[in-house]
């Protein structure tokens, strides 16, 4: 295809030119000089009737080339004109062919304005071959109806209002629109020109949409895969930070209770050891079930790594609730895997720590997970569930059970209790 430009002539496309013009101009040029030399140069041995007679010729002549000429750019400026329109008609079928032969939407739309000139409405002007082919939409239904004619209600509403926000801004927009039909839901996304006319009014809005359903859908598969825990489902740590993160804003501005708790699997290793770690995955994706079969909606469930679970709990009902869901999510591991854990006929059960940390004002997500961690160390040492407060004295008799039970090895004995 040439690039488009002003359409040239060849010398073969010429219409024939009129030999009789130019003859005629060139003898009417010949006489009239001649005449001119004869009135002037009284030697020249002409009467005046033979002047009279030869001015005639003259004056016939040039008419007769005159005519000829007349024709001729008659019919020059008709071959020009025919020229003109049928490179114009190419044009537009070059235009058609490009138009119907994309996989974008294109539509045009007309706008409809009162009296007074306020918009009044919008009708579809034309649409191209892939509107019908993506909205299942043939041309005569749309073509000549307004917006709200053919769209649902909830989605014209929606279409309506970029329309006016395009016409009021006169600048181009783009967004996403979401379009059901009766077999699938298409997401589009669309973008919006205004065109204008030579007073500046905005008369019609040209709209390519596109199908990005597939792009989004993949987008989404990546996202999980990126989020998501490949073995249990559940979210890995960077989806759990993503969800956390928000849910922290929102806690913030509401001054709501949430609760992180922080779980770690009791007897895990052994599984591994004793069973293969194929039952061991299983084990995991059984606990992950469970902690999912128990939380609210609202809850976000995630594995961190290894054999330790988070559950993020926004919006408690009050102060100090956080300790009975982590309550709650430890006896329902224990259930759960007596019920659901055995390995060549005989069955076993793990157990879990739990951790808990209420949000404090100001605190951020790593600041929240690190005191369920210290919650859930103290409660593992403990053998016990914990309150916050008490984590530093849990932790400090702990030691101090280790330090007198290191002792009593040392000597080889244990103390009796002191008699009467």
């Amino acid at each position: 295809m040439t690039p488009s430009g002003p359409e040239r002539i060849t010398d073969d496309e010429r219409p024939p030119r009129t030999p009789l013009a130019l003859g005629a101009f060139a003898l009417g040029a010949i006489l009239a000089v001649a005449v001119g030399v004869a009135r002037v140069w009284p030697g020249a041995g002409l009467s005046a009737e033979a002047l009279v007679d030869l001015a005639l010729v003259v004056a016939l002549l040039t008419l007769l080339g005159t005519a000829a000429l007349f024709r001729y750019g008659t019919q020059r400026i008709r071959h020009i004109d025919e020229a003109a329109v049928a490179s114009v008609q190419e044009r537009e079928k070059r235009l058609a062919l490009i138009v119907n032969n994309t996989s974008d939407l294109i539509f045009l739309m007309r706008i409809l304005r009162d009296p007074d000139g306020r918009v009044t409405g919008y009708v579809t002007e034309s649409v191209n071959t892939a509107y019908h082919d993506v909205t299942g939409l043939a041309p005569e239904d749309v073509l000549g109806r307004r917006v709200e004619e053919v769209l649902s209600p909830e989605h014209a509403a929606y279409v309506l209002t970029r329309y006016e926000q395009a016409v009021r801004t006169s600048a181009v927009l783009r967004f996403e629109e979401r379009l059901t039909l009766p077999t699938r839901t298409v997401l589009l996304e669309t973008v919006l020109a205004p065109i204008a006319d030579g007073r500046g009014l905005c008369t019609h809005l040209l709209g390519t949409a596109r199908d990005v359903t597939d792009r989004r859908r993949a987008e989404k598969a990546l996202q999980e895969l990126a989020t998501r825990d490949d073995l249990t489902g559940v979210l890995n740590r960077r989806g759990f930070r993503e969800l956390v993160e928000q849910e922290i804003k929102v806690a913030r501005r509401t001054g709501r209770v949430d609760a992180l708790c922080y779980l770690d699997l009791d007897e895990f290793k052994p599984i591994n050891d004793e069973h293969g770690h194929a039952e061991g995955d299983h084990a995991l994706c059984v606990v992950a079930d469970a902690l999912r079969a128990t939380v609210r909606d609202a809850d976000i469930v995630a594995r961190l790594g290894g054999d330790e679970f988070v559950v993020y709990a926004p919006g408690l009902t009050a102060a100090g609730e956080g300790v009975i869901l982590a309550r709650r999510l430890e006896r329902v591991v224990r259930q759960g895997s007596q019920t659901r854990l055995s390995s060549e006929g005989k069955a076993y059960r793990i157990g879990c720590s739990v951790g808990v940390a209420e949000l404090q004002p100001n605190e951020g997500f790593d600041e929240l997970l690190a005191r369920a961690d210290a919650m859930l160390y103290a409660n593992k040492v403990a053998g016990r569930l914990a309150r916050e407060s008490d984590v530093s004295r849990i932790v400090r008799e702990t030691k101090a059970r280790l330090r007198v039970s290191s002792e009593y090895e040392k000597v080889g004995d244990r103390p009796t209790e002191p008699e009467g």
